[in-house]
């Protein structure tokens, strides 16, 4: 759920509420500060070379993608200029996720890894 500005001055304590307010009456630099802040921080939550070919994204522009991917918790993103670099990248992701599959698949095959499973309720 997105929060409005109203319901972010709705949290502030009185003495913030006053600070911000003296900031205000004295041009606002603080409040300034503060907000370009963290835009910074949210463009830097996007990469802003593409992945594939190192070309320096423009963040305001509709025409570069970007990729969320692996586990929620530890989510990388990856960013790029165009949709030829985009599937670029995919379809290198596929190969390399092929190739370690049938790496796995052979050690299996040969033995080389631990299989362990749960004993059997009878053997305890």
């Amino acid at each position: 759920m997105k929060k409005r500005f109203r319901d972010l001055i709705e949290y502030l304590e009185y003495d913030e509420l006053i600070k911000v307010r003296m900031d205000l009456e004295k041009g606002g630099v603080q409040v300034a500060r503060l907000i370009d802040s963290k835009i910074e921080q949210e463009i830097r939550k996007y990469n802003i070379l593409c992945a594939t070919c190192s070309q320096k994204l423009d963040l305001y522009s509709f025409n570069h993608f970007t990729l969320f991917f692996g586990p929620q918790d530890i989510q990388r993103r990856a960013s790029f200029c165009a949709l030829d670099c985009l599937e670029y990248f995919l379809k290198n992701l596929k190969e390399l996720q092929q190739e370690t599959n049938q790496q796995e698949t052979s050690q299996q095959e040969r033995g080389d890894v631990c299989t362990t499973t749960k004993p059997s309720q009878e053997n305890l």
